[in-house]
This record gives structure tokens, C-alpha cells and sequence, in this order.
């Protein structure tokens, strides 16, 4: 599938970096961006919010006709990922460790509905299936 980056909800600040001596001045960042089509009718969103717990989340967006478990992610950086006693996933780094939950995911007709998914880790790989038939 082919997929779309679409920026909301931009920063008055500005970045500047120097990549292999080459300055790149100015770029605009965002605290929301959406990742339009990732997995047939799949979005994937990648918010930064004021929550201190949880700075940068992800949610995952289902239209009529998505497959969850077409999704797969898989973890570079960290020498594990785990699932935690509570259900959520540990991922140990250098740094220590990172701990996330299961992402909001909702069908797109009903954004505020949490759409019930469990996630499964498999060498680094996190896949989703649905918890409900329908």
C-alpha cells in the first residue's frame, strides 16, 4: 500500500541540524502526525502530548474493512522486549527501561470508542489481533 504523511497541529519552534556537514535550517515540527494508509484502511498516528508519564504515544486508526493483524512493528535498539506482568510491553535499552501500553485504537466512524485489540511479541516483533469477534 501506498501510505501519506499528514502533519497537524504545528509548533511555533523551529529545528536546525548539521547532517554530514550540511546545515538544514528552519524544519517545522509537529505535535501530531498522522500516517495516512500504512496498512489498507490502517492509519497510524504519532502524538506528542504535555502528559509527563506518556510524552509520545502512537494510536492506531481502523476503517471499515481493516485488518489488525497485518500490523507488525518491529523493535530496533532495545536487547529485549518483554511483556510485562500488568499486560504492558517492556523494552530494556542502555538508557533502562521504556514502558508502553497497548495503544488507543478506534474504527474511524467512532474515534472515542476504544476498539479492543491484544498484541503479541515474538522476536522484537509486535504484532495485534483483535480480542473481539465480530
Amino acid at each position: 500500500s501506498t501510505y501519506k504523511v499528514k502533519p497537524e497541529i504545528k509548533n511555533s519552534s523551529v529545528l536546525n541540524y548539521m547532517i554530514n556537514g550540511t546545515q538544514v535550517l528552519n524544519v517545522a515540527s509537529y505535535n501530531k502526525v498522522t500516517y495516512k494508509n500504512v496498512y489498507s484502511f490502517i492509519d497510524i498516528e504519532f502524538v506528542l502530548s504535555s502528559n509527563e508519564k506518556s510524552l509520545f504515544k502512537y494510536n492506531i486508526i481502523l476503517y471499515p474493512g481493516a485488518d489488525i493483524n497485518k500490523i507488525k512493528f518491529l523493535c530496533k535498539g532495545a536487547s529485549s522486549v518483554v511483556m510485562a506482568e500488568d499486560g504492558s510491553i517492556d523494552f530494556k535499552t542502555p538508557l533502562g527501561v521504556i514502558n508502553e501500553n497497548i495503544p488507543f485504537s478506534y474504527y474511524s466512524e467512532l474515534p472515542y470508542k476504544n476498539h479492543q485489540i491484544d498484541f503479541k511479541i515474538t522476536n522484537n516483533i509486535i504484532s495485534f489481533s483483535d480480542i473481539r469477534i465480530f
